[in-house]
């Protein structure tokens, strides 16, 4: 596994939980941005140096007067020009470390916002409630989600305990290949009776996919996977650890790109939870869900 601390670039001694994060992160966005505003202002003023020095070599006024020699005059230049290209550099850097650093917290805040709206959003800590909490939460995939649970009583049951391999079963998962391979058995059949007036035999005729399923198939597609693991008791590290095995052969197998994977449980200990903060390719955001009943 390729996996690399998730971490901001400032110290902060609070938990990625704590209510104060927003503003810590506010202020240091506002400082960061100054910092860029005050980086233009020596730019500025080197660019108009290298303007005035232009318009005064295209005037001849520095040779018509005998002002510099052409030597010096091109060494000017060159050191105006040289300094310009350093200031530059500067601040391309600090514009690139800036947004890996924005989208670091922006990162952060997205974690937080799924784990609290899920978090709410469940009653109890059942697949099924998990199922509803994540059709109320999750913007690109929460309406055709909801629209698919409501279209049939027992719809949900294609969204549980679902095996992928012999020996991996996911309490919950939401991807393209499992949602179309259920459409056969949505597809009902219709047999036309033949007429009075003739004895030809008529074709099967199927009708087209639900729109529910259909609609929730595309949206998988641009979303990704979603799976969870729901347990009645602590989320240890040996919990996250046989999860994070089996996403890895999941997308190992399938190729499918995992948006999100959730383990919902009692409690969360401590090294399960900074496991799950680390970065996993293949797998967007990996979050530890703690709900007691």
């Amino acid at each position: 596994m390729n996996k690399g601390s998730r971490r901001s670039n400032f110290d902060v001694s609070d938990s990625a939980d704590s209510p104060i994060m927003p503003t810590r992160y506010a202020h240091e966005s506002s400082k960061m941005i100054r910092s860029i505003e005050k980086t233009f202002y020596p730019i500025i003023g080197l660019i108009a140096a290298l303007i005035v020095l232009a318009i005064l070599d295209i005037t001849d006024v520095v040779s018509k007067y005998n002002l510099l020699p052409d030597k010096t005059y091109d060494m000017i230049i060159t050191f105006v020009a040289t300094i310009l290209l350093v200031v530059v550099a500067y601040l391309l850097y600090s514009l690139i470390k800036s947004r890996r650093t924005l989208h670091l917290w922006a990162d952060v805040f997205e974690r937080n916002s799924i784990k609290a709206g899920i978090t709410i959003s469940m009653s109890t800590r059942s697949k099924e409630q998990v199922l509803r909490a994540l059709s109320e939460t999750i913007e690109g995939i929460g309406e055709p989600l909801r629209e698919y649970l409501s279209s049939s009583p027992d719809s949900y049951k294609n969204l549980i305990d679902v095996q992928v391999h012999k020996n991996t079963v996911f309490d919950i998962l939401i991807d393209k290949d499992h949602l179309t391979n259920e459409i056969p058995s949505k597809v009902l059949s219709n047999i036309a009776l033949p007429s009075k007036s003739s004895s030809a035999t008529v074709p099967e005729r199927q009708q087209q996919p639900s729109k529910e399923i259909s609609d929730l198939i595309e949206a998988t597609k641009g979303y990704g996977t979603i799976a969870a693991k729901v347990i009645n008791g602590r989320i240890s590290k040996e919990t996250v650890k046989s999860f994070q095995e089996a996403l890895q052969r999941y997308i190992s197998s399938s190729r499918n790109k995992v948006a999100l994977a959730l383990i919902v449980g009692e409690s969360i200990d401590e090294e399960a939870d900074n496991l799950s903060k680390l970065r996993i390719k293949g797998i967007d955001y990996f979050i530890l869900i703690e709900k007691t009943e």
